[in-house]
């Protein structure tokens, strides 16, 4: 009897647990690996290729850019049929309804949109690319990998080999795998966790980064340098301005789906008027202060703001730009990521707490504001704290930022920039 409990218990536990974690071992790293080089390509065409050439356009025509590029978007949206210009959020629709989502024959159309999108200036981010390429490899290896003989008794799932490439391609790009695969298995609920994509993602997210980094280099995401020790009093002020980039997303990604579900119809006069905004905008801020700093991702702004290259009186001006700039790319029908773009008004909003208060804490409230705003605007908790940690290696900077998100995370009260986020597991 004991012997034949020992023999169920080890046919039905232990075999079948190393059965698990074989499949998830062999997905796993050759999903992050085939994610890795991909990213790794991606991030070499888009920077070292397209946005390098973009860069040598003299400042005063780059105005120009916004106009050309919406023109362009919606040749490539409208003949290429295609209806929905979220990135990021179609992994989260296809975890929730499944892969009869994507429509695989308008794959490339929408990436082309994306490079139009991220050449021509508008205000969107590489990562949300990298999130959608990730999982659109995962799917695709699910669909025709498991074909190959070896694949036969290790066949693949179809959610956990998505999130795993959606985690991989997150990982990869931030250079965090760690953040890169809290963000990916957040993303689908607004108050839960995907926890079933859970080790093979850890493995895929861990293969991508070492992969892309083997490429790309390793340096950090965020290049800037912190030393912090935990004051209380500053307690306080991570808790305001989480409250402030809690209210400010809310109203942001109101206005921009109230505006995107009037321009819903995909035509050309959307995009003409997207175009025709954007440039004006750009044209505009470049009279004013013969500078671009209202067009493209927002690193640049980011990196400024590290800098302390940008004056305080500015930086309100800059994020009103910035504001109308997100609203007019992602309204009118700009393909992209919303990290960055979310991330640089975040800075700005920390680097005027830090300024305004005198609280003589460099880079702090800076990364204190990208982690809320994000956390606002995804509506993911962990997310953000443990990418200033990761970023940092600061432990300190965990408790200012559990503060600020949560704060953020609290106002916002389930209002993100996903379409097809459900609120729990259970719903």
């Amino acid at each position: 009897m004991i012997q034949q409990t020992i023999k169920t218990y080890l046919k039905e536990t232990v075999i079948d647990g190393v059965n698990k974690s074989k499949e998830a071992m062999a997905h796993g790293v050759l999903i992050g690996a085939i994610v890795g080089l991909s990213i790794a390509l991606i991030d070499y065409i888009v920077n070292d290729i397209l946005l390098y050439q973009v860069s040598k356009v003299p400042v005063v025509y780059l105005a120009l850019l916004p106009f050309i590029g919406f023109i362009l978007i919606g040749f490539v949206s409208i003949l290429g049929k295609i209806k929905n210009t979220s990135m990021a959020d179609e992994i989260v629709k296809v975890f929730h309804l499944g892969d009869q989502e994507i429509n695989y024959r308008y794959v490339l159309n929408k990436f082309l949109a994306f490079l139009l999108t991220m050449m021509f200036g508008l205000t969107v981010g590489l990562e949300g690319a990298c999130k959608w390429l990730g999982g659109i490899i995962g799917v695709f290896y699910y669909r025709f990998f498991f074909k190959i003989r070896y694949f036969r008794n290790i066949k693949p799932d179809l959610i956990i080999s998505m999130m795993s490439g959606a985690s991989a391609g997150i990982s990869a790009i931030f250079k965090a795998p760690l953040s890169g695969t809290i963000m990916a298995l957040e993303s689908p609920f607004k108050k839960d966790f995907a926890h079933k994509p859970l080790v093979q993602s850890f493995i895929s997210a861990v293969t991508s980064y070492t992969v892309y980094s083997a490429f790309r280099g390793s340096e950090k995401f965020f290049a800037v340098n912190v030393k912090y020790t935990l004051r209380h009093s500053d307690i306080f002020y991570a808790a305001l301005l989480g409250l402030l980039c809690g209210l400010i997303s809310t109203i942001l990604i109101k206005t921009n789906n109230h505006i995107k579900h009037s321009a819903s119809k995909n035509n050309y006069l959307k995009f003409v008027i997207g175009g025709t905004l954007m440039s004006l905008l750009a044209f505009i801020y470049f009279e004013m202060y013969n500078s671009q700093d209202v067009l493209f991702s927002g690193m640049p702004i980011i990196n400024k703001i590290f800098e302390s290259k940008i004056p305080i009186d500015l930086i309100l001006i800059i994020f009103g730009f910035r504001f109308l700039a997100y609203i007019f790319t992602f309204s009118f029908g700009g393909v992209g990521g919303q990290f960055l773009p979310s991330a640089a008004l975040g800075a700005s909003i920390g680097y005027l707490i830090q300024n305004y208060f005198n609280l003589q804490l460099p880079h702090v409230f800076t990364l204190l504001g990208i982690s809320s705003f994000i956390t606002a605007s995804y509506n993911g908790l962990l997310f953000g704290p443990v990418l200033i940690a990761e970023i940092t290696g600061q432990s300190n900077l965990v408790v200012l930022g559990i503060v600020s998100s949560s704060v953020s995370f609290l106002v916002t009260n389930g209002v993100s920039n996903s379409n097809f986020q459900k609120q729990t597991r259970d719903e």
